[in-house]
């Protein structure tokens, strides 16, 4: 017999219930660990995006596991399209909040104010290739 609390849900989970409570739990504590230097509220803006990031690629790998299965992450364009629509993302964010102060990512500590335009300049295509890498 299943009892029902008031928001008419089990009050034992299921097993997807808890699946997917334990790959929710699994993607915080692997943000909260790799972004740690950043504020809650940053991190909980980001999560869900790389939350959604995280089970497309668990599942799409897994469904390669099946016998006579095709692994649609294997495909270049898929990984591109993920690859080029992050980086976008990132870069759109990166601006928003930033401004051209966004362009500092790629300045060391120190660098003479007349080499700051080349130093950017050169940095830039790598930024941009990365996304293809």
């Amino acid at each position: 017999m299943e009892w029902a609390d008031e928001g008419g849900g089990n009050s034992v989970p299921n097993v997807w219930q808890s699946l997917v409570e334990l790959i929710y739990d699994f993607v915080l504590n692997l943000v909260n660990e790799q972004i740690g230097g950043l504020s809650g509220n940053v991190k909980q803006k980001f999560f869900p995006c790389i939350l959604v990031t995280f089970t497309f690629l668990l599942f799409r790998n897994l469904q390669g596991m099946i016998p006579y299965t095709f692994t649609v992450t294997s495909h270049f364009l898929i990984t591109l399209g993920l690859s080029f629509s992050i980086f976008i993302g990132i870069t759109i964010v990166g601006f928003q909040r930033n401004g051209l102060h966004f362009l500092s990512f790629s300045l060391p500590a120190g660098v003479p104010l007349p080499l700051a335009p080349f130093l950017v300049l050169l940095e830039l295509i790598p930024h941009c290739f990365r996304a293809l890498s």
